[in-house]
């Protein structure tokens, strides 16, 4: 950059072109390449990195003592961010991990205690070279050839890494473990589960019942299958389903709950009261109370949403966010009883 201001990026981007045409000839990996920038080199160096015209071969990027960059931050490129306590101002820093959690990026933020700005130049102690050193094990960890393992590969395992990341591709490959294996029911359990989660309601139907076929009068498909039919508006049926259960004497506190969580969901508040209460009579529990007041509240019974949420407060479920924030509450918000409960929150 103190060669020619003026074209910045259009230099950086020049290395690389280089690197691309000639690197071969220098034995270097134009695939695998690691990426150093300091102090005043770091704001235009991390423009680059974060635009689409970065290199395609750069794997990882280090960057030191320099001042923060603003993102957008990309998830395909692995950052080593060190800050020095010499260059840590006033809220020089504040948004840095803000912006790395909105944009999930995969940064390591280092921070150098008792480091000045240049640490790597300036100090002579073994501090500042375990740095170093951290810096060099992080360009090997992410540009040496990662080790095969010694398992075989399992589409179940990918399956439960996926259910929170992408659940569609969960649901898709286990679409496939169930065409290889029709009658393992904890696969089509975790497929309905999937299904309904992505409010595929007459896909994880169909699923349960054929779960069902093999285990029939199991109680847990058929309260399972009780709260699909509450989702769908088929009450008759899903009342039919919890009756059989309960005719059975084998139902649990567990169940009466999972069942009031779907009528809440579903928008069937004193439908899900009714279940509620019948867990809560089975053993009580925080937060069953207080998605008891929230089924309340939203059918403005606001006296005794007050009380359920005393109760949720008394067990232990305080969060002053949770209470102030959630939408089910709203009802709620001008009630002296409810601002008084407030205030006892953390």
């Amino acid at each position: 950059m103190e060669a020619d201001r003026e074209r910045i990026q259009e230099s950086i981007g020049g290395i690389f072109d280089f690197i691309d045409s000639n690197g071969s000839s220098y034995n270097i990996d134009k695939n695998k390449l690691g990426v150093y920038a300091a102090s005043a080199n770091v704001t235009q160096s991390a423009i680059y990195l974060m635009g689409e015209k970065a290199y395609k071969g750069i794997k990882a990027a280090v960057l030191y003592y320099g001042s923060t960059p603003t993102g957008p931050f990309r998830k395909d490129l692995p950052v080593f961010f060190v800050v020095s306590e010499g260059d840590v101002r006033p809220n020089a820093y504040n948004g840095l991990w803000e912006q790395v959690l909105k944009n999930n990026a995969p940064w390591t933020i280092k921070m150098g205690t008792a480091m000045p700005h240049a640490f790597d130049a300036f100090s002579d102690n073994d501090d500042a070279r375990r740095v170093v050193r951290e810096t060099i094990s992080f360009w090997k960890n992410y540009l040496d050839p990662v080790p095969a393992p010694m398992f075989a590969h399992s589409k179940g395992r990918d399956v439960l890494g996926l259910q929170q990341m992408n659940q569609p591709k969960a649901i898709e490959i286990l679409k496939t473990i169930i065409e290889e294996n029709p009658n393992d029911t904890r696969a089509l359990n975790l497929y309905a589960a999937l299904l309904q989660h992505n409010d595929q309601f007459a896909e994880a139907e169909a699923v349960l019942k054929k779960i069902l076929a093999q285990q029939p009068n199991d109680p847990e498909t058929m309260i399972s299958l009780a709260g699909l039919a509450y989702r769908q508006n088929h009450i008759s049926e899903g009342d039919n389903y919890v009756s059989t259960v309960e005719r059975a004497g084998k139902i649990t506190r567990d169940q009466y709950a999972n069942l009031a969580f779907n009528l809440l969901v579903a928008d069937k508040n004193k439908e899900a009261a009714v279940y509620y209460q019948k867990a809560l009579e089975m053993a009580p529990r925080a937060i069953d109370y207080y998605n008891l007041g929230c089924a309340y509240a939203k059918t403005n019974d606001t006296a005794n949403a007050i009380k359920a949420l005393e109760q949720s407060v008394k067990l232990g479920y305080n969060s002053k966010q949770q209470f102030e924030n959630d939408p089910d509450l709203t009802s709620l918000r001008s009630d002296n009883r409810f601002k008084e409960l407030l205030k006892t929150l953390k």
